[in-house]
């Protein structure tokens, strides 16, 4: 299987490198992040990236977040690794659909089996070792996925609402009771949607928290 790693240290470089050799990984080094996603775009097709959250000219979590909006590498599994260890960052990459995030100073058993347990759910069947986890986090980032959904429609919603001649005020009611017939569905709606969106944000905001601890590691 072919792993890119996107690091622009060194020395975590050729750890990692050898680290993923033992197991027979094909490894492709980049050494920022602009060029781990020129290499994704130019046809790389790696199993899965491990990238540095830290880099110059583009940051992990920015490849990351152009990775999750390109339908070409829908199915790229991907881990975080980063000596950053506070929750808000685990977070910010679990809303994003990462697999796993890898602390530094790399330890090699730890890498290699974060490894494995992400590759694994790249098949119909995950393997016994990674099995719980990786079921336990493809349900978190379907939360994550349908919260996404729901914010969108929420954002077109909205977008239709406060273009309506109701909302800015160019309506014009001849009398009293064709305003009365329309004006309450219309606040009862952007209400409903206010509220959608406030659960929404809920929901958003649980799924990063409960995910957190099945990625730190």
């Amino acid at each position: 299987m072919k792993i890119l790693v996107a690091e622009d240290n060194a020395i975590s470089q050729e750890l990692l490198r050898k680290i993923l050799l033992t197991r027979g990984y094909e490894i492709v080094i980049a050494p920022d992040g602009r060029v781990a996603w020129d290499l994704l775009c130019q046809g790389l097709n790696p199993d899965l990236c491990i990238l540095d959250i830290m880099m110059p000219n583009m940051s992990g979590l920015e490849v990351l977040q152009r990775i999750r909006k390109d339908n070409r590498f829908k199915k790229l599994k991907t881990i975080l690794c980063s000596a950053l260890r506070d929750r808000e960052t685990i977070a910010q990459g679990a809303t994003l659909g990462i697999e796993y995030y890898i602390l530094k100073p790399f330890k090699p058993d730890i890498v290699l089996q974060q490894v494995e347990k992400a590759l694994a759910g790249v098949v119909d069947n995950p393997s016994p070792g990674g099995g719980e986890n990786v079921e336990e986090i493809n349900l978190m980032r379907a939360v994550s996925l349908v919260s996404e959904e729901i914010a969108r429609g929420i954002d077109i919603a909205k977008a239709a609402v406060n273009s309506s001649p109701l909302a800015n005020g160019s309506a014009a009611f001849y009398n009293e009771d064709s305003r009365s017939a329309f004006t309450p569905h219309f606040e009862a709606i952007k209400t409903h949607l206010e509220q959608i969106e406030a659960e929404n944000q809920k929901l958003r905001q649980k799924s990063p928290e409960i995910t957190t601890a099945a990625l730190a590691v």
